[in-house]
């Protein structure tokens, strides 16, 4: 008799996913849970439903054969009180079956222990972000968790879910942040090491990751850890730091900054020739200073007051600054956010929104007829652009509508744009949809509305102007652009014409106050301020050129000159570029 083999039988346990936004990957955790002083942790593993029913089967075949030899014993045994002769053919027999049952029962056992060695521990579902990082810091202590265990667990925390760097990675709650480095103090350089390097394609990936690290000042806690790091661990933290500091350096950041390049003992301080290159990379930013953030949620966006009607007899123009920052890479393309949404109760008017990475104009003249054209221009995800998009109208003859990205014509149509009603425009908002669906993700700058076409040159020129620039085109002074660009936005038309003006640094709350209340009177029904909706924000930021100037100006920078000649901390590193 030949026993079936089952050596090879694999049983896969499978960790079942919790579904809470605030559980820790623990999909690699072993436990023995079949122990009879474990049998009260049971509640919380489930197997792999195929696994454990080959498992299953194995035991039961294995049972059912066992049962049988035993019932072939009993036989045999029977036959020998009767036949005397065959005694020793019998002993022979038996002690072969005999043989084939304890091998049995050794490869169930075998099945048995395979089980439970592969079975993974789900942890409660209530586990709260604390409760996972003191969890996180017992394991590390206690040598339980695997270092991949620990990665894991810490960035499906920070995202509030399972973490995948295409779909799911932007940082729910700051305060994480502050968390992850009380754990990483206490963990080893490797481990610290490995988490900094994902963190910063973490953060790369996002300006709202971005403005959560700046929210609990980041900077200063990479700069007092930086000179206890080691050289791996620090050259990650220095790439942090030129991330963070691009992004935003407060005064308070960059006071603590120049005190890290102060020489002790006529000597450079550990990293301190590394600092250099963050500094000098510092100036490299682009982008407003204060800018409206949309956080792509449903609903989020800025709503209009409603408009009595909407200009068309000189054309009319939209423009602004914006830059996408989508929350999933993988589905991006197949969304469609709407960068603006003018529309009446009934339907009709004007939208604008981007499909594939680019704009598509669109006007709806009557229910159920819809002009839409798409500008053949690919919009570059997380940069920065400055859009005009300009209708103008003709009496006589066709309209057109003229699209300018970053002050160059890309396209022009003849598209018939005008709609005619006298409903109000009680459906107007920015950054979503009608009803809120389609949200846009990322951010913009100055928001401006005109009731006159913009032409190539005045587009060209408001580019130049630069995202900072959030002012009502009065006053030449406020900008040190040549005379060539000045003389077509400031001599007064573009002031004149202006209907909507929404600019982040006029806000209060979650109110947005328009700049230009006189011109635009004529046009709303009562207010013409907005509202935030949904959590969007205005974002303020810090180049370092403006927290230098707070502190003295570029004069701040001198004492460094004065420790070219010093001796450097490291000894095999490269010679200071003088800059």
């Amino acid at each position: 008799m030949s026993a079936p083999d089952i050596t090879d039988s694999k049983p896969e346990i499978v960790a079942v996913d919790s579904g809470n936004s605030k559980n820790c990957d623990t999909a690699g955790h072993v436990q023995n849970l079949c122990d009879a002083e474990s049998e009260g942790e049971m509640e919380d593993v489930k197997l792999d439903e195929r696994s454990t029913t080959s498992a299953a089967d194995d035991v039961s075949c294995s049972s059912i054969l066992k049962e049988t030899v035993d019932d072939n014993i009993e036989n045999h045994s029977e036959k020998e009180v009767t036949d005397a002769q065959n005694e020793d053919d019998k002993c022979l027999k038996k002690e072969q079956i005999e043989q084939v049952v304890q091998s049995f029962e050794k490869q169930i056992n075998l099945v048995k222990n395979k089980a439970e060695n592969n079975t993974v521990v789900i942890h409660s579902v209530d586990e709260t972000p604390d409760e996972t990082f003191q969890r996180l810091q017992q394991g590390l202590q206690d040598k339980t968790l695997t270092h991949k265990e620990i990665v894991d667990s810490i960035f499906n925390v920070l995202v509030g879910g399972a973490f995948d760097i295409e779909s799911k990675f932007i940082i729910e709650d700051p305060k994480n942040i502050i968390r992850l480095l009380h754990l990483l103090d206490a963990a080893p350089s490797h481990l610290e090491a490995e988490v900094w390097s994902v963190f910063i394609g973490v953060v790369r990936k996002s300006a709202r990751n971005m403005q959560a690290c700046s929210s609990i000042g980041l900077v200063l806690e990479i700069l007092d850890r930086l000179s206890d790091s080691d050289a791996v661990v620090s050259d990650l933290l220095v790439q942090l730091l030129g991330v963070l500091t691009t992004y935003s350096i407060t005064v308070k950041e960059t006071k603590r900054f120049l005190r890290a390049l102060k020489a002790v003992n006529k000597k450079w301080r550990k990293n301190s020739i590394k600092l250099l290159d963050v500094l000098r990379e510092m100036p490299k930013r682009d982008g407003a200073d204060v800018f409206f953030s949309f956080p792509g949620v449903h609903s989020a966006g800025i709503a209009l007051p409603p408009l009595i009607k909407w200009p068309y007899q000189n054309g009319w123009s939209f423009c602004t600054w914006l830059k996408m920052d989508p929350l999933n890479s993988v589905n991006f393309e197949k969304e469609r956010p709407y960068i603006y949404c003018f529309r009446t109760t009934k339907g009709l008017g004007y939208n604008c929104y981007i499909m594939g990475n680019c704009l598509v104009i669109s006007c709806i003249k009557a229910v159920g007829k819809e002009t839409t054209r798409c500008i053949r221009f690919e919009l570059t995800p997380r940069r920065w652009h400055h859009v005009t998009i300009s209708h103008i109208y003709s009496r006589w003859s066709k309209n057109e509508i003229q699209c300018f990205v970053d002050g160059q014509m890309i396209e022009s149509f003849d598209v018939p744009w005008f709609v005619s009603t006298t409903e109000h425009f009680d459906k107007c908002s920015i950054g979503c949809g009608p009803d809120g669906e389609e949200p846009f993700c990322g951010q913009t700058a100055a928001l401006y509305v005109f009731s006159e076409a913009v032409n190539a040159q005045q587009a060209n020129a408001i580019f130049c102007l630069g995202p900072s620039y959030q002012s009502r085109f009065l006053h030449e002074a406020e900008t040190d652009l040549s005379d060539d660009y000045k003389k077509f936005i400031f001599d007064g038309r573009l002031s004149a014409a202006i209907v909507i003006a929404y600019s982040p640094k006029n806000c209060d709350g979650q109110l947005c106050l328009h700049s230009a209340s006189k011109t635009s009177a004529p046009y709303f029904v009562q207010i013409p301020h907005a509202i935030m909706k949904q959590g969007v924000e205005v974002v303020k930021t810090y180049s370092i050129h403006n927290s230098l100037h707070s502190l003295g100006g570029i004069q701040m920078l001198l004492p460094l000159f004065s420790q070219l000649d010093f001796p450097q901390y490291e000894e095999n590193v490269r010679k200071v570029d003088v800059w």
